[in-house]
């Protein structure tokens, strides 16, 4: 069983995602945990095991569905490759301007979608909330990493951008623009 997330890289909508599943898959030996809405055979109470619809308790998220169809298109139609240059791009303009300014966690790999930093001028969380009042989106915190940013000696409390094929080079450069007026 292969599962992943919608909304990392595939453009869908939060709380979506897919499972995929080996030829000859023994569905029997799961169990559903939310049961109810037997779209199946709704003159049985119970679910059964004939999947996908047994693993389907209530009305299926058409309209979130519909959206990661939509992201996953556009994935396919742009090609991932494009898409990693750009954000790439992105992600090194604003780690070069960051290097001498703020600590970068693995400052020297390859640039991604994501930058993971930190300033010694004030906490992660304060430098998010400065960010949001002037239109800027950050994440600060552990991001559902605990262990992660206890390898890294974070403290708890990292500032992560995160960037996509929608980004552009003159955000990147606002971006720089607001970070240095916050962080004087």
């Amino acid at each position: 069983i292969i599962c992943a997330p919608g909304h990392k890289g595939l453009y869908g909508p939060q709380g979506t995602g897919f499972c995929l599943f080996a030829d000859g898959f023994d569905f029997a030996r799961l169990s559903p945990v939310v049961f109810g809405g037997n779209g199946l055979n709704s003159a049985k109470p119970e679910m059964g095991h004939t999947p996908p619809e047994s693993f389907e308790a209530g009305t299926v998220a058409a309209p979130a569905i519909a959206g990661l169809c939509r992201g996953v298109r556009f994935v396919k139609r742009t090609g991932t490759e494009r898409i990693r240059a750009h954000e790439s791009a992105i992600c090194e303009r604003i780690r070069s301007f960051l290097l001498p300014r703020a600590h970068v966690y693995f400052p020297h790999e390859p640039a991604g979608s994501t930058l993971l930093f930190d300033t010694s001028h004030m906490s992660a969380t304060e430098l998010a909330a400065r960010l949001s009042d002037r239109g800027v989106c950050t994440r600060a915190g552990m991001h559902c990493a605990p262990l992660a940013h206890e390898a890294l000696g974070t403290g708890g409390d990292a500032l992560r951008l995160s960037f996509s094929a929608f980004n552009t080079a003159a955000e990147a450069e606002e971006f720089c623009r607001i970070f240095s007026e916050i962080v004087k």
